[in-house]
């Protein structure tokens, strides 16, 4: 399965929490491989992109090693895995038959949740009115959510106050 879509979209949380449930191995790049350690049934392959940071060969083969030993390969990106501009044919072949699933650029109601979850993850109590403030004035972006809870956490503690409107 590949699952793409924005930054910040919680991409990567979902292949953490793939991970968890299958005993899958977390790959951020693919560079200096050994076939020996591609052997594992299911792999999660983080930010792909065609790069040197992903080797095309290393990559065909752990998608036929995984196709033989019936594991999972779940693949997380910005842009359709079939989309991008691979060199190696079979391996261009393979990532085209591979289902995909995208992550929606952010919708309304996704904004509270999403910034009451940001704010939580980061231990910063902030009131229902404070993120109803927030709400109409917000980008309707992942990566800008969770950079806002960010930036509002580390001025709360800078200035050693709560969050409030008036922060």
């Amino acid at each position: 399965l590949n699952i793409f879509g924005p930054s910040a979209s919680g991409k990567s949380i979902l292949g953490r929490l793939h991970s968890q449930n299958s005993s899958g191995k977390i790959l951020t790049n693919l560079v200096n491989w050994y076939p020996e350690e591609l052997k594992h049934k299911h792999f999660i392959l983080d930010e792909v992109t065609v790069s040197k940071d992903w080797s095309e060969e290393a990559l065909f083969f752990l998608y036929q090693s995984v196709t033989e030993s019936m594991g999972t390969v779940l693949i997380i990106s910005k842009e359709p895995i079939s989309s991008m501009a691979w060199q190696l044919a079979d391996l261009r072949s393979r990532l085209r038959s591979i289902h995909t699933l995208e992550i929606l650029p952010l919708g309304e109601k996704l904004i509270k949740p999403l910034l009451e979850y940001h704010f939580t993850q980061r231990q910063c109590m902030v009131s229902t009115s404070v993120i109803n403030f927030l709400l109409p004035r917000v980008q309707r972006e992942y990566s800008y959510i969770r950079k806002l809870a960010y930036e509002i956490d580390m001025l709360s503690l800078k200035l050693k106050q709560s969050v409030t409107i008036a922060l």
